[in-house]
């Protein structure tokens, strides 16, 4: 079966030499809008993704993507018989390689523009594909930095796309989208009139805290004054093991203030 790539790239840095190589390994290559004409100037053909969806792009761009013949193509598991059969079925053909950036919504955000024009920066079916290929990353390479390219390349290249390399590429897709939502979150928290709160709620901890104000302006501070409150707790804490969730990226502000309450055991 050919194995098939979907390009879908606001920042076209490399997207060409990827997408030229695949085609020389004869991939076929699906993309959407810009992306297509991008490559389709360039000399490499590609299959527009509304021949394979059979709908249009519709309501000026927002929908593309959020179909079931893309993304069953992408979360349909190869080991699992049942899966490839209600595929083969269905008439729709696996995703072997997602290449996506998102649209920039930072970009428009330091530029100010107005909040119609942010609604417009918030991309959705570039998150929903990376999330659908990042889950099934031991059959989909998942692309998400234009820093991997080559190293994407020499893997397909040398068949050293193994289960770690696989793996790395999914976490690196799933901190994207992370950060990406987190991001839209504070800028409609800050335009909010009313910012919320949230609650953690800390199951079978040992130890009991005190309802607090909106403690810390990041990761790393709200983990020190817990900690500052709850002296001589293990790293095994449920409090600690909370945090080390919330900690994946330690200087990066809250979404919104946070306060902190511990459940019954």
């Amino acid at each position: 079966m050919k194995k098939r790539a979907l390009m879908s790239v606001f920042v076209k840095d490399g997207i060409l030499e990827l997408a030229q190589y695949l085609k020389s390994a004869d991939w076929e290559i699906l993309s959407t809008g810009g992306t297509a004409k991008y490559l389709t100037d360039n000399g490499i053909q590609v299959t527009d993704v509304s021949s394979v969806t059979n709908f249009p792009e519709c309501l000026d761009g927002r929908v593309k993507t959020l179909h079931p013949a893309i993304h069953a193509g992408l979360l349909a598991r190869r080991d699992n018989p049942e899966h490839m059969k209600t595929i083969q079925d269905l008439d729709i053909s696996t995703i072997d390689l997602v290449c996506v950036n998102l649209y920039e919504f930072e970009k428009a955000l330091k530029a100010g523009k107005p909040m119609e024009d942010m609604i417009e920066n918030i991309d959705i079916g570039g998150p929903s594909m990376i999330r659908s290929a990042a889950k099934n990353f031991k059959d989909v390479l998942i692309v998400t930095d234009t820093n991997d390219y080559d190293k994407v390349l020499e893997a397909i290249k040398e068949e050293k796309d193994d289960y770690d390399f696989r793996l790395n590429l999914a976490y690196k897709a799933f901190s994207v989208t992370g950060a990406y939502d987190s991001m839209i979150s504070r800028y409609f928290a800050s335009i909010s009139s009313k910012s919320p709160s949230l609650s953690l709620s800390i199951s079978r901890t040992p130890i009991t805290l005190p309802s607090l104000p909106n403690i810390g302006t990041t990761i790393s501070d709200f983990e020190s004054e817990l900690q500052a409150m709850c002296p001589g707790k293990s790293s095994t804490s449920g409090t600690t093991i909370v945090l080390r969730v919330i900690h994946a990226a330690p200087q990066t502000p809250l979404p919104y203030p946070m306060k902190v309450q511990a459940a019954s055991p």
